[in-house]
This record gives structure tokens, C-alpha cells and sequence, in this order.
């Protein structure tokens, strides 16, 4: 009798969980039936899709570069960086467990930062650390000198990332080297060479890349290099979002280009990645910077410069809410992260765009 009601119960809870997973399904294909009118494979109506106009190709094969170097940061150690500068900062009191590259390939002075590594504990520590702090005085909390170069308020974790390895001012690290001191010596050697500057990074790597892809655009004329006679990019791939508006109002303006706010960041977003949808923007105050390129498997590329769009994290949930329905849907999100989806997704799409597949359709346009 009573394996019997233990069995009822069970049999109760399972139709309750069937139920409201049914409710939830429902409910993401009801929010997502205008996405799908308006747009057969996209995000939102406020994107174009990216074909041979404007530079387009020219833009897909540099930010394939950009990704090819974003995984050679996780890559890189110090036994195997010979021709790169690589850095390895770990703090203690700032939870920092921070990895960069910087060399000069051809004419292209490369900053990349290595993203989450599943095993490390400062890693996702850094991760969580989601409350918004004021750069300045944080780093005057933690006895950092140098950190004029943001404005607005940022992620804690990823700036007590940042700080240490970005710049020299910390109390208990000083005398190690920092990024800022392996670019200095890279523009040194290289001084009349470098025509264009790309930071790049992947997960957490694009967050790192953002903060110190601001600094380095205002540092340049410091380090030696005229910023009107290089071709600036920070380009990255899974990014969460960074800071708050006032936050992404300035790196929008320090990032201008042709009048368009944040035209020299382009963020890329493969598919249903969930990194680029936290923190969330309706609940925390948090904002995107840059311009939003959404990476469909097909090879399209969707492109949008609508600032600080929240757009993605309500197409996200529907559609996760959809997918519910066969219990599928937290999975795709944690794929479509890895960067082994967004170097396929990439190639996809150069071999469409060089093929003139996304140039089919007569409202196409590059914006």
C-alpha cells in the first residue's frame, strides 16, 4: 500500500513538472511568432543581414583572425610563446587568475585575453562577482594607482581581473609586468610597422578585451602611436555584458568611427550562446557595448548597432522556454559558447558571404 501512494505521488509530481514545462513551451512560441515573422532566422527586426557590402567580407576575414588569436590565448603558456609576449598574473586578494598575449603579426599589433577556464576556481569566482562597482574608487579600495582610463561602473569580478594585469600600480605586485608594459615594448620595436591594432578574447576574454580595448585606444598617442594612423578593433566572440550605461556610453565614444558610436567593437554572438545574455540587462543595470553581429550555423550573419539592445536576452528566453517542450533547450546555450562552434559557425559564413549566398535578398543591407 505504501509503494502504491509512493508511486501516485511520483506519477503527480511528474504530470505537474510535464505541465508546467507544456505552459512554458507555450509561451515561448507565442513570444517567438513575431521574431519569426519579422525575421526568418535573426534575433529582431532592428538587424540587417551582412552580405558583400560595405567591407563586409573584409570585416568577416579579420574577425576570424581576431578568433584564431582569442583561442590561442587559451592556449599559450610561457613554454610554448616564443615570438608573442605572454602574461600569467595571479592576485590573491583580487581573486585574479588573468592570461594575455600581445605580438605583431604582419602589419597587426595583437592584445589577446584568454577566456573561463572550467578549472580554475579564481575563474568563476571572478564570474559571480556580478555587483556593479565605480572603477576609481574600487581600485582605491584594493591600492590600485592607475585606472583613469573608465567611466561609469563595471562588473567587480572582471575588473579586479583587469586591473592587475592591465596596468603596474598594484601594492603587493609591484615590480611585475603588466600588459601595458609588453605593448609599450612591442610599439618600440615595432614602431613604424603597425597599421592596425586588434584586442580580441572569447567568454571572459571578450570582457577583459572591452575594458582594456578602451584603455588602450585613449593610450596610444602615450605609447607612441598616432590613433588616426591605425586601424583600431576590438573584436569579440561570447562576451558578457560589461558594465552599466554610462559605462557603455563611453566605451561607445571612445570606440567611434564615421560618427557611429562603438563601430570599432564588434561583438560577435553565435546562436543561442547564453554568456552574452548575463548579466541580464532587465534585472542588474547592465548594457552591451559595440556593435551586435548574431552568428546563425546556417553562415548568415545578422548585424545590428541599436545601442545597448536587449533584444537578444528576450528571444533568448523565449526560445529556451520553447525548447522546454523536449527539455532541450538549456543545452544549445552551453554549446553554442564553446569555441569550437564559433570557429564553424565562422567559416560557414565566410564560405556563404564569398559565395553571394546572403546577397539573395534585395533588402539586404551593411549597417
Amino acid at each position: 500500500m505504501l509503494a502504491q501512494l509512493k508511486a501516485l505521488v511520483m506519477r503527480l509530481v511528474l504530470l505537474c513538472i510535464q505541465l508546467v514545462v507544456s505552459v512554458l513551451g507555450c509561451a515561448g512560441w507565442v513570444l517567438l511568432a513575431p521574431f519569426r515573422l519579422l525575421h526568418s532566422n535573426g534575433p529582431g527586426h532592428d538587424f540587417k543581414l551582412l552580405n558583400q557590402k560595405a567591407g563586409s567580407k573584409e570585416e568577416l576575414e579579420e574577425s576570424m583572425k581576431a578568433f584564431q588569436w582569442s583561442v590561442l590565448a587559451y592556449e599559450m603558456t610561457q613554454e610554448n610563446s616564443e615570438g608573442w609576449e605572454f602574461l600569467d598574473r595571479k592576485v590573491k586578494e583580487m581573486t585574479c587568475d588573468t592570461q594575455g598575449i600581445a605580438g605583431v603579426v604582419g602589419d597587426t599589433l595583437v592584445v589577446g585575453w584568454r577566456g573561463t577556464e572550467p578549472g580554475s576556481f579564481f575563474d568563476i569566482l571572478t564570474d559571480l562577482k556580478i555587483r556593479l562597482v565605480h572603477p576609481v574608487e574600487h581600485a582605491a579600495e584594493k591600492q590600485y594607482h592607475v585606472c583613469g582610463s573608465l567611466e561609469g561602473k563595471v562588473h567587480r569580478g572582471f575588473l579586479e581581473a583587469y586591473l592587475p594585469a592591465a596596468h603596474a600600480g598594484f601594492a603587493s605586485e609591484s615590480g611585475r609586468e603588466c600588459m601595458d608594459a609588453k605593448v609599450q615594448r612591442l610599439i618600440q620595436k615595432h614602431e613604424h610597422d603597425i597599421k592596425r591594432v586588434v584586442v580580441t578574447g572569447h567568454s571572459l576574454g571578450g570582457a577583459l578585451a572591452t575594458l582594456y580595448g578602451v584603455h588602450l585606444k585613449k593610450s596610444l598617442k602615450k605609447f607612441g602611436v598616432c590613433p588616426t594612423s591605425v586601424d583600431f578593433k576590438v573584436i569579440t566572440f561570447g562576451s558578457p555584458r560589461v558594465g552599466d550605461r554610462d559605462f557603455a556610453l563611453h566605451t561607445n565614444d571612445v570606440l567611434t568611427r564615421g560618427g557611429v558610436p562603438g563601430y570599432e567593437h564588434l561583438r560577435w554572438v553565435h546562436e543561442s550562446d547564453i554568456v552574452p545574455r548575463v548579466p541580464g540587462a532587465w534585472l542588474s543595470g547592465y548594457v552591451h557595448t559595440g556593435r551586435y553581429l548574431y552568428l546563425c550555423d546556417s553562415g548568415e550573419v545578422h548585424v545590428s548597432e541599436k545601442f545597448g539592445s536587449t533584444l537578444c536576452t528576450v528571444y533568448y528566453f523565449a526560445e529556451l522556454f520553447e525548447n522546454m517542450m523536449n527539455l532541450t533547450g538549456v543545452v544549445p546555450s552551453v554549446q553554442d559558447h564553446l569555441t569550437e562552434g564559433y570557429g564553424r559557425a565562422l567559416r560557414v559564413a565566410k564560405t556563404a558571404i564569398s559565395a553571394g549566398s546572403c546577397a539573395a535578398r534585395d533588402d539586404c543591407e551593411f549597417v
